[in-house]
């Protein structure tokens, strides 16, 4: 269930970066409003209470995942679009100083001691979270809403 809702965020994300005409494809859009399993969907009647409506979740969100893949050709991360995208998205970090990439001291949330240097970075709109154990950085966290304020 992570992976494929994980997967949808970031293909969506990117998306956003690749064009500029659409928040999402118009398939995307009709089969994710009508799926009673899309797993990003979160309406009033969309509880999925058992395994098999997981199961059924994955296999939507993944159909969906597949209809925002055919939107990235070869090319897509290459493009100028895609890098003016980018750039427009690390100078709003700049002005809006969201204070990344930076070095936190521990993670209370997660039970990570203050000790422990938390090593946070930004890729596109996401807020990654590492820690280093022994040579190797390991991810323990992605905040895919960094910085959001409701109020």
């Amino acid at each position: 269930v992570f992976v494929s809702m994980m997967t949808a965020v970031h293909l969506w994300a990117e998306y956003k970066l690749v064009q500029d005409k659409e928040e999402v494809p118009r398939e995307v859009e009709e089969v994710g409003s009508s799926s009673k399993y899309f797993l990003m969907e979160n309406s009033p009647g969309r509880k999925l209470t058992t395994a098999a409506d997981l199961e059924q979740g994955v296999a939507e969100t993944d159909r969906i995942n597949a209809m925002f893949r055919a939107h990235f050709p070869p090319d897509a991360f290459e493009s100028y679009l895609y890098k003016r995208n980018i750039e427009q998205a690390r100078e709003s970090a700049r002005v809006n100083s969201h204070n990344v990439p930076r070095v936190e001291r521990g993670n209370e949330r997660f039970g990570i001691s203050r000790k422990v240097p938390v090593y946070v970075v930004r890729r596109e709109l996401f807020d990654y979270y590492f820690i280093e154990e022994g040579d190797t950085f390991r991810l323990f966290y992605v905040d895919i809403l960094p910085n959001f304020k409701l109020f």
